[in-house]
């Protein structure tokens, strides 16, 4: 839920910000430029897909062809001064000071997670609780219903509170032995 909110939040800014910058084409589209190589092969590459599929492109489907990774991306250093300062921080009206880091960082946690569930690796060993607290946290700076609606609904807090705990050995005392030592 968190990613679908936030790539329509980051998709919604970027449109509004581009129309009153241009009246043709699609934000990816910018004759400026905005994205970078990487951002840009992503956005040619899901086209890709679209057509591949059989499918007509459009802005729709282009925001949900992109990856998680993509908009976290976005969120990167080095969009600092062309995106975030001029169009992404209002994506986030939670957030004040709107500081990039504060949401790059919990985002490229959760990113990174997923992929690892994705990918059917063991997250066992993982902060969990510090991660559902990020993502509570960044869905909160997008919009606190959102938040809210999340918290009511996440099956996590119970689940964690249901996993067996390890126990640390305790050292034992070794037995007294009738036996003389060798």
């Amino acid at each position: 839920m968190l990613e679908v909110v936030l790539r329509n939040a980051l998709h919604d800014q970027l449109t509004a910000w581009h129309l009153h910058r241009h009246s043709a084409s699609e934000w990816w589209d910018d004759p400026a430029g905005i994205l970078e190589a990487r951002g840009h092969q992503d956005v040619v590459d899901a086209g890709f897909r679209i057509r591949r599929d059989g499918r007509i492109i459009t802005p729709g489907r282009v925001v949900a062809e992109l990856t998680f990774g993509f908009w976290r991306y976005l969120l990167s250093r080095r969009y600092e001064t062309s995106l975030w300062t001029p169009v992404l921080r209002h994506a986030f009206p939670g957030l004040r000071p709107a500081r990039r880091a504060t949401i790059y960082d919990p985002v490229n946690r959760l990113v990174r997670l997923r992929n690892r569930i994705a990918h059917h690796e063991p997250i066992h060993n993982r902060p969990l609780e510090r991660m559902h607290a990020d993502l509570l946290r960044v869905a909160g700076y997008l919009d606190s219903d959102v938040r809210a609606w999340i918290q009511e609904r996440s099956r996590v807090p119970r689940l964690l509170l249901s996993r067996p705990v390890t126990e640390v050995p305790v050292p034992r005392e070794p037995a007294e032995s009738s036996a003389r030592p060798r």
